[in-house]
């Protein structure tokens, strides 16, 4: 019979395993997608979605109090009481970045779309297109509000092969809609259509991925509300100021250059962007929970046992951030057309 700690590293190592050729898997249908829809779509369409996409990003990690860290990390994690609750904050978060957005995305329109490369006409066209399509995009929060919290449970319990089927899947849905849209209309709403219908096919297959499991339902219980809120509250100060760190790129090149040039410089930094995405990926998934479970260890040995696998993580890191740095510019010429070639 295996003792508790054998059982953690083999789920430790099986969920690195699965969220490697996950995040591999993603990538490789990134990629793809990526050729496809850059032959069928202008630069500048991927440009407009970058800066949609940030939108909605910036609303959801400044308001982002870790309902699935908290469910990873707490003993009540598996309370159907707990998890209500979480659910029920989730929905309310989600609402509550709705309405937000729609309160903000006209003046969000009117500063964006006042682009200096453009004509005054063209501004306007620009500007009434963005106020029709931010609050289209900020939609997605309500239907990520209504997901099963069955992935966090998952995750707790680093079952990670579930949530890499669900997700592959769900990207596999969401670049054959976006396709089929562009194939009959090239235009940004074979984008924004792709992500809404594949977000509300998710929704509603996260609540089928625990089979038998807890059936949600609104509930509200102090306790477990204060609980989360408590341990939220630093969850926002790091998701917000990551957001700063990560996105505020995009914020500042959408102004400053036009959609097209943004939409080649999201082309470019999804390469730059693999290797942080494999750590956080591995450190969401199987690095946290795995923390969680041994969080009562004292802090000297719990550092010791991290920092003892840690260097595998970074050595094995280490060769595609050189791969990119020395041919990244030769990997793009290569695989797009001459439009991206800046």
């Amino acid at each position: 019979m295996s003792s508790p700690q054998s059982s953690l590293k083999k789920r430790a190592v099986s969920g690195a395993i699965w969220s490697l050729l996950g995040y591999g898997g993603a990538q490789v249908l990134r990629l793809g997608g990526n050729l496809i829809l850059t032959r069928m779509l202008a630069p500048e369409l991927f440009g407009l979605m970058a800066l949609l996409m940030t939108f909605v990003q910036g609303l959801s990690l400044f308001s982002d109090i870790g309902i699935r860290p908290s469910i990873i990390q707490s003993k009540r994690g598996d309370d159907p009481v707990f998890l209500n609750t979480a659910w029920t904050m989730q929905i309310l978060r989600g609402a509550g970045i709705f309405i937000i957005g729609l309160i903000i995305s006209s003046p969000i329109a009117q500063f964006y779309g006042a682009q200096a490369d453009l004509t005054p006409q063209e501004q306007a066209h620009l500007t009434q297109q963005l106020r029709v399509l931010l609050p289209a995009i900020t939609s997605i929060t309500l239907m990520q509000g209504l997901n099963s919290t069955a992935l966090a449970t998952l995750t707790k319990k680093i079952d990670i092969s579930k949530i890499i089927v669900f997700e592959l899947g769900s990207q596999v849905i969401n670049l054959a809609l976006i396709i089929i849209f562009a194939h009959f209309s090239p235009t940004i709403w074979a984008l924004l259509g792709g992500v809404l219908i594949s977000q509300l096919i998710s929704t509603i297959w996260s609540h089928f991925l625990v089979p038998g499991g807890l059936s949600h339902r609104l509930f509200w219980d102090k306790e477990c509300a204060r609980s989360l809120i408590n341990f939220g509250r630093w969850i926002f100060v790091s998701t917000a100021m990551s957001f700063l760190a990560s996105q505020a790129d995009r914020l500042i090149l959408g102004k400053l250059f036009s959609l097209e040039m943004l939409g080649i410089y999201t082309v470019a930094f999804t390469f730059a962007d693999i290797p942080r995405q494999v750590v956080k990926t591995v450190s969401m998934r199987v690095i946290y929970p795995v923390i969680s479970e041994k969080k009562d260890l004292p802090r000297h040995q719990l550092r010791a046992k991290i920092i003892d696998k840690r260097w595998l993580l970074l050595v094995g890191l280490s060769l595609p951030i050189l791969f990119l740095t020395c041919f990244g510019d030769y990997l793009i010429l290569f695989l797009y057309d001459p439009r991206y070639d800046r």
